[in-house]
């Protein structure tokens, strides 16, 4: 909604935004109105980003059981409220371009974000088990070493700390 805001618009002098191109970063994890906003400024070309993967959408969690609660959506809409814009386009785009061969998504295939070992299991789990290719990882091990000698054997490690030890703390405006 930023995109149609009162700055944005005093920085294009009116309301006639518009631009080549629109990117959206997340955009797997917006709810269909959320996108149709940015999407309707692109003149051009629209891209989105997102892993539909791993996060769903987000939608407000009391509309969302005020409507399954209600009893009147069929099975199909109930699917349907699972199922991302994202999700939709990609899968749609992915059926044009086995009919059409033209390129229209574009899958990463490295991370550089977590160890080999975490990423291993990230790409057994929400791809290859999905028919998508395997995500390999750029880093190597040692580039994710956190030089404490007694978890130099693990890759991860659980520590439970109760609540009780921490409570809620306000950081800027968010809750930690």
């Amino acid at each position: 909604q930023g995109a149609v805001s009162k700055e944005m618009l005093g920085i294009f002098g009116g309301d006639d935004i518009g631009f080549d191109t629109v990117i959206v970063d997340e955009a797997a994890r917006a709810n269909p109105l959320d996108l149709f906003i940015p999407m309707s400024l692109a003149r051009r070309r629209i891209v989105l980003v997102g892993d539909h993967y791993q996060l769903p959408q987000m939608l407000d969690p009391e509309v969302e059981a005020e409507m399954l609660e209600s009893g009147s959506l069929s099975e199909d809409d109930q699917k349907a409220l699972g199922d991302s814009l994202f999700e939709r386009l990609y899968v749609q785009l992915q059926a044009r371009e086995k009919e059409d061969g033209i390129k229209r998504t574009v899958m990463l295939d490295t991370q550089f974000r977590m160890h080999p070992d975490i990423g291993d299991f990230v790409s057994e789990q929400f791809y290859e088990s999905r028919g998508e290719r395997r995500v390999l990882s750029g880093l190597a091990e040692k580039s994710f070493s956190i030089n404490l000698p007694e978890y130099s054997d693990s890759t991860t490690h659980w520590i439970d700390i109760p609540n009780s030890m921490g409570g809620e703390k306000r950081r800027g405006t968010s809750w930690a």
